[in-house]
């Protein structure tokens, strides 16, 4: 019974790979744009701020247009047992230029931002000097399939770039993974999903708790859910995707 126990669940394994692996290559038998009830959504958003963005730095701003505010995303919509989650998404959203409704996605940001901006709203950022000293050149985040080259763009990167290409005949794909909580979905996560997540070819967070409009999902681990814990929950992260 052991053995037959055993077989089964490498089995089940097996076809959790290779759907996350249908997912990742845009596989019609996957979770696909036509069949993605999520697909495009995004969290309202203000055309008018009421406040500086620096304020929103502020721990208790007020300011009810810093696309923060936990009640923008509302409850998260229930998953089926077996969910795989459409890593692809966010990519697909960046190369279409827009969000369900239309609106151009990435969601456009102030040139205030690009400003120095403290922890809590200051004048003095103290990762700028960082930022300034260290000529990264990021790649073009709506960059279509072969529709760039390396040394057009002075990528820093290139060298490797050009290696991966060689060894895999394609461009290389790049999927973006982190683990977070649910009390950050309405805050860092979604900073993140509207600015670089849509950069990886494929994008998922695991959280505590799934959400399949982010994607998001929350899977099983060893031991208790603490951040002394994190290693086993890192080593379930690396065998969901694997």
């Amino acid at each position: 019974a052991s053995e037959a126990a055993m077989v089964a669940g490498a089995d089940a394994d097996a076809d959790e790979r290779r759907a996350v692996t249908k997912v990742a290559e845009g596989d019609s038998a996957g979770i696909t744009r036509s069949d993605d009830p999520w697909y495009g959504w995004c969290p309202p958003i203000s055309e008018v701020m009421e406040c500086l963005w620096r304020d929103c730095f502020k721990k208790d701003h007020g300011c009810g247009t810093c696309r923060d505010g936990i009640d923008d995303l509302g409850p998260a919509p229930s998953v089926p047992d077996g969910w795989v989650p459409d890593v692809t998404s966010l990519r697909r959203m960046v190369l279409n230029g827009s969000d369900a409704d239309g609106n151009p996605w990435p969601p456009p940001l102030d040139r205030e931002l690009c400003e120095p901006i403290g922890v809590n709203g200051g004048q003095t950022d103290p990762n700028k000097p960082l930022l300034d000293a260290v000529p990264i050149v990021a790649q073009p985040m709506d960059k279509g399939r072969g529709g760039w080259s390396v040394a057009a763009v002075n990528l820093t990167n290139g060298k490797a770039y050009s290696e991966a290409y060689q060894q895999l005949g394609r461009e290389p794909r790049i999927m973006c993974l982190l683990y977070t909580m649910e009390s950050a979905h309405h805050t860092t996560i979604r900073a993140i999903r509207e600015t670089w997540a849509g950069g990886c070819d494929g994008f998922l967070a695991f959280s505590t708790a799934s959400d399949p409009r982010i994607p998001a999902i929350s899977i099983p681990h060893d031991g208790p859910e603490e951040y002394g814990n994190m290693w086993q929950k890192v080593r379930s992260i690396c065998r969901f995707v694997a």
